[in-house]
């Protein structure tokens, strides 16, 4: 037996050929393992092999003839067949990394009887299909009358552990920039819970813009029953960033032994103090905003007892707080009513903040009756948002004036550079008509233009980031204000999204989130019950 790139041959001791046999893909190996005799069945005496084709399929030929097909999870190299006790028949095969795998297929077929006959058709009742439908419809109704909706319970196949260092975040400064780095260590460490070997297993987090990762993206080639060495991923919090929330997700995404790919996520919070650090609280501010609640206030000293200042003698209801860019906030606690005041002459400063009163104070009265209720009377901050909104869209529109201007720009530079190698490559020198000074001058107007544009990238991206924390504000203030459920929110947030706010190229935030609003008008918002479902 002897194989080819697309097809195998059969030749005698003698060099007679036998038969020859063409494949629709190039083989990896043969294994002939028997000779058919007439005894068998057949009429002439025909050999009996198996082909592994490069995609991981099987092909059991008894002669010319193709008996049996079989997928195999790995494409291999080599392959015997064996008897393992009472079990005849089994086929082993190994691959290029080393993996050895023992296969059955499963039947006891007859290579010469491989074709069951025909199954015998038989009407369908309909009547019965219409009682069983009628049976599960009621079992569901059942199901959701009870638990109100229908959930998917789904044991997670990889489990993630997630340690955050509990030390300090440092704070090192390089001595080629004065700009001090905050950072901690983010300790990563996967499990299998299944009895599969996983494959391409990747894990990266999604956080607020304003963490970079280093590394950015964790790699194992594969995960099995033992769990692998913790890995650790540097968490540096940047200083020209607005943070808007401490929340962030580990996302792992992997592929199984049937080549199905899967994703598991586990959520889990950075400390406040890798955003911030304490400072003394201003008495004066630009924006305030006043949180109500139901419940007493509470010492914010032991609220935010992992951010606080050395100073004994500070008041127990003002605290201060000063993100690593420089903006300050001053939270209140009032002492005679259930409020809070937050404070800044930066109104994007005050989103990660307020967010994380809420959550404390949820965390503290929990299990106490009645249940923590916050909300927002005040004013939204319209005014202020608009005003981002404005100076976001003046330097996104400005920048894409510049891109056409610079457009236009190459284009009469790649025009001028045509024109003159014509002029060079003629054998008749002639004069060039100071193309080459308009060259020159075109090539300084690209730079210059270039510059402007990498300038207000740079702009773009801090106002951008600026617009997309007021965002997060204002849907937050409007979930307080109009007490909307998780599910409304969760609408709203999708509609008046903080996401690619900074995205330079292509159609706009501002276009993106006007589209959204006139779909949600007409949805979620409509006057019938049919538009709203």
């Amino acid at each position: 037996m002897a194989v080819g790139e697309r097809s195998l041959y059969c030749i005698r001791e003698n060099g007679t050929p036998v038969f020859m046999h063409k494949l629709d893909s190039p083989p990896a190996c043969i294994h002939p393992y028997g000779i058919s005799t007439p005894d068998d069945g057949g009429s002439t005496y025909l050999v009996r092999y198996i082909v592994s084709l490069h995609n991981g399929t099987l092909l059991i030929f008894n002669g010319n003839q193709l008996v049996w097909s079989a997928k195999s999870t790995y494409s291999a190299v080599t392959l015997r067949t064996v008897n393992l006790q009472t079990l005849r028949g089994c086929i082993v095969t190994l691959d290029e990394l080393g993996h050895l795998s023992c296969s059955y297929l499963g039947t006891d077929p007859s290579l010469f009887s491989a074709l069951q006959p025909p199954s015998v058709a038989r009407e369908a009742d309909y009547q019965e299909r219409d009682a069983e439908m009628k049976q599960l419809q009621k079992v569901i109704k059942e199901h959701q009358k009870a638990t109100g909706e229908v959930k998917e319970v789904r044991s997670a196949a990889i489990s993630v552990a997630i340690e955050v260092s509990s030390d300090e975040p440092t704070a090192d400064s390089s001595q080629e920039s004065e700009e001090k780095v905050h950072s901690v260590r983010l300790g990563v460490q996967l499990k299998n819970n299944t009895t599969q070997l996983f494959s391409d297993v990747q894990a990266a987090v999604l956080a607020d813009p304003s963490l970079t990762f280093q590394p950015s993206t964790l790699h194992f080639t594969e995960l099995g029953t033992t769990p692998p060495f913790p890995s650790h991923v540097t968490v540096t919090c940047n200083e020209g960033y607005i943070p808007t929330t401490t929340e962030a997700t580990m996302v792992v995404s992997y592929v199984d032994n049937n080549g199905v790919p899967g994703i598991e996520e586990e959520k889990f919070i950075f400390p406040l103090k890798l955003f911030c650090s304490a400072t003394q609280p201003s008495k004066a501010a630009t924006h305030k905003l006043t949180i109500d609640t139901n419940k007493a206030a509470v010492n914010l000293v032991s609220l935010f007892h992992d951010v606080q200042s050395d100073d004994r003698d500070a008041p127990s209801n003002a605290l201060g707080f000063q993100l690593h860019s420089g903006e300050v906030v001053t939270m209140l606690a009032s002492k005679t009513s259930e409020r809070y005041r937050l404070q800044s002459d930066h109104l994007e400063a005050i989103v990660l903040f307020a967010e994380e009163l809420v959550i404390r104070l949820a965390k503290h009265f929990h299990g106490r009756e009645p249940k923590l209720q916050a909300t927002f009377s005040g004013d939204l901050p319209m005014s202020s948002f608009f005003e981002y909104l404005d100076n976001h869209f003046k330097i996104w529109d400005e920048y894409r004036q510049l891109n056409e201007v610079l457009e236009r720009h190459a284009q009469q530079f790649r025009a001028i550079q045509k024109r003159l190698l014509m002029r060079f490559k003629d054998k008749t020198p002639t004069s060039l008509i100071h193309l080459d000074t308009l060259l020159d001058g075109t090539h300084h107007q690209l730079c210059a233009l270039g510059e402007q544009c990498e300038k207000l990238k740079i702009e773009m991206v801090a106002v951008g980031n600026r617009l997309a924390a007021v965002t997060v504000l204002i849907n937050w203030l409007l979930k307080l204000k109009l007490k909307l459920s998780d599910k409304e929110y969760t609408i709203l947030r999708g509609v008046l999204s903080s996401c690619d706010v900074e995205q330079m190229l292509g159609e706009g935030w501002e276009e993106r989130t006007e589209v959204a609003v006139i779909h949600m008008l007409r949805t979620v918002l409509g006057k019938s019950t049919k538009d709203q479902s």
